[in-house]
């Protein structure tokens, strides 16, 4: 992304960004590091749901993160993007919808 800003092909503030972060994920034992996985991706959402709530509203990713299934979640966060991109291609504020 950094690079496509440098090369001016985006603008800061264009997109939703999700990112994820696996370098704390333990490798203890397979039960602990399935947990720490979840715990991980989690983290992610709620950092996602904080870092954009202007969007999505208050309590965003109490409303969105189902903590015992991630994929889940990603599943809601591609449903939730999609229903606020489209409500801001209505007011006419931006032009893509994304799919997944």
């Amino acid at each position: 992304m950094q690079k496509d800003i440098d090369e001016e092909r985006v603008t800061p503030g264009q997109y939703f960004i999700l990112r994820f972060d696996f370098s704390d994920v333990t490798r203890d034992s397979p039960e602990l590091a399935a947990q720490s996985l979840r715990d991980s991706v989690v983290t992610s959402f709620e950092d996602f749901y904080d870092t954009y709530a202007t969007y999505f509203g208050e309590n965003s990713s109490k409303l969105y993160i189902n903590y015992q299934d991630p994929a889940n979640s990603l599943t809601k966060c591609v449903h939730s993007v999609n229903r606020v991109l489209r409500i801001l291609r209505k007011a006419g504020t931006i032009f893509v919808v994304f799919e997944g």
